[in-house]
């Protein structure tokens, strides 16, 4: 799909000791392979991200790029822009469920790894 796209996607959060929003518009527009576009994240703010868009197969693609919205990660408010690769199974035309890896701060700043799950539905 190509243009200006409306979604809503749902999450889960794997293998995390913290609570997350897991409710999240968003708007992209997708040119070829790229997309960019913004979303409410688990954290509660907004993301702003840019990624090349990879077809592996007719239900099987992977998108490549960088994400802004996470500073409890990065620790820098003013840097707080991240590499992120997400797996994407499309069960149709708008609707994919999605799988990628993320991290979490604890409180003595050790880093958590885990993966974020869900489903996205393009309205």
């Amino acid at each position: 799909m190509e243009g200006l796209i409306l979604g809503l996607a749902m999450s889960y959060h794997l293998g995390f000791s913290g609570s997350y929003n897991e409710i999240h518009p968003y708007i992209e527009y997708q040119q070829n392979n790229l997309s960019i576009g913004a979303y409410y994240n688990s954290e509660e703010r907004v993301s702003a991200y840019a990624s090349l868009n990879f077809n592996i197969s007719h239900n099987i693609s992977v998108n490549v790029g960088i994400v802004s919205g996470y500073p409890e990660i990065t620790k820098y408010e003013e840097y707080d822009i991240l590499p992120f690769v997400k797996f994407n199974y499309h069960l149709d035309d708008r609707t994919k469920i999605f799988a990628t890896p993320a991290a979490e701060r604890q409180y003595d700043q050790s880093m958590n790894y885990g993966a974020v799950i869900g489903i996205a539905f393009d309205l």
